[in-house]
């Protein structure tokens, strides 16, 4: 698997302002703590391999084309792609504990399929998996690593 490419963002939206986003959280206006409370659900659901916008926007209590179109507004991206980029984000963090098995990593955020889990992982990360459970022993390491890129 090759390095990211710069100019191509690998979940087809910002992954550095998606990343942004999920870190800091909320915010002052209404979108932001629309965004947040997205976020928050979804952070709590990562497991849920059926999560879906469906479910976000009943918890938020408005439409699906609603969730979608304020998501796709403030950030340029759909909610799927937040989905997939905090679930491997989370898997990021998770591979970095010792001793774990990349299978129970991908399970536990929500994939069902290894391959799958393991080409988005390397369009995100530049490494498979595997690779970066060995290059990476701590989330501080990586996080700072990557986002540096």
């Amino acid at each position: 698997v090759s390095a990211p490419d710069k100019n191509h963002t690998p979940l087809d939206g910002s992954s550095d302002q998606l990343r942004a986003i999920i870190t800091l959280g909320g915010g002052k206006n209404a979108e932001d703590k629309f965004i947040s409370g997205v976020c928050s659900f979804i952070k709590d659901h990562l497991n849920d391999s059926n999560l879906s916008v469906e479910d976000i926007a009943q918890e938020m209590n408005v439409s699906r084309a609603t969730v979608f179109n304020k998501v796709k507004l403030i950030l340029g991206s759909t909610p799927n792609q937040m989905i997939k980029l905090m679930r491997l984000e989370k898997a990021a963090d998770e591979l970095c504990k010792y001793n774990v098995r990349v299978s129970d990593v991908y399970y536990s955020v929500g994939f069902t399929s290894g391959s799958y889990f393991t080409k988005l992982f390397g369009r995100e990360f530049g490494l498979t998996p595997k690779e970066f459970s060995k290059k990476y022993k701590d989330k501080e390491t990586w996080r700072k690593d990557i986002l540096s890129l």
